[in-house]
């Protein structure tokens, strides 16, 4: 494996840790300790958590000229698609 995939390997793996750490250990905490999470604690939690998802899409288009080059050309079809539709 060369160093580059190395490092993006490395920088998925530690922003999947980072976005549901928090509510991993939330969640853990409420069930061994019988504390109550905040809704709105709760909510933050989940939203960082389901945020990994964007999070690989930025790591993969800075760090891969391939994904970069076909995200461009998915915008540009969804682009168009939209605009044809808007023309009829």
């Amino acid at each position: 494996m060369s160093f580059k995939a190395a490092m993006t390997v490395g920088i998925v793996v530690v922003t999947f840790a980072v976005s549901w750490l928090p509510m991993l250990i939330a969640y853990m905490y409420s069930k061994f300790a019988g504390y109550k999470i905040p809704p709105n604690l709760s909510f933050a939690f989940m939203y960082l958590a389901v945020s990994n998802s964007f999070w690989n899409c930025v790591i993969y288009s800075t760090t891969n000229v391939r994904f970069r080059t076909g995200a461009k050309k998915l915008a540009v079809r969804i682009r168009q698609s939209i605009l044809q539709t808007m023309e009829r």
